[in-house]
């Protein structure tokens, strides 16, 4: 029996705001607010109406949205013109449109994915205080 998991997308509406830490097996659609560390073992969409705070892990993403937070992709981080990320990036390929804004460190190559994924085993998901 085929595992549907990876094609289901969750998704989070513009004028939505979620308070919580979100881990997922398949794709997350960001148009709203994510206030929480984001985990996914797929594709992250964030859309320039999107914003996440907080730590944030994909196996692909696409962001036009505000990041803030460190983001943490295991292949390819793609950063549309709109996009702006306050905090560190780690990604195995990064391809940045003019007008992307970064403000935190990079950190680009195959030994990311690596580290991403030693971070998902070790580190449980860390509660807000509050």
């Amino acid at each position: 029996m085929k595992d549907n998991r990876t094609n289901n997308t969750s998704f989070i509406a513009e004028g939505t705001t979620l308070k919580a830490d979100i881990t997922s097996e398949g794709n997350i659609h960001i148009s709203g607010t994510a206030d929480g560390q984001i985990i996914t073992k797929q594709h992250l969409i964030l859309n320039d109406s999107g914003r996440i705070t907080g730590n944030t892990i994909a196996k692909t993403a696409m962001i036009s949205g505000l990041i803030e937070g460190d983001l943490r992709v295991t292949e390819t981080l793609k950063l549309h013109s709109k996009a702006r990320v306050l905090g560190n990036i780690y990604a195995k390929y990064l391809v940045t449109e003019e007008g992307a804004e970064i403000n935190g460190m990079l950190r680009i190559g195959s030994e990311v994915k690596v580290l991403t994924e030693q971070v998902v085993k070790e580190v449980p998901l860390q509660k807000k205080a509050g």
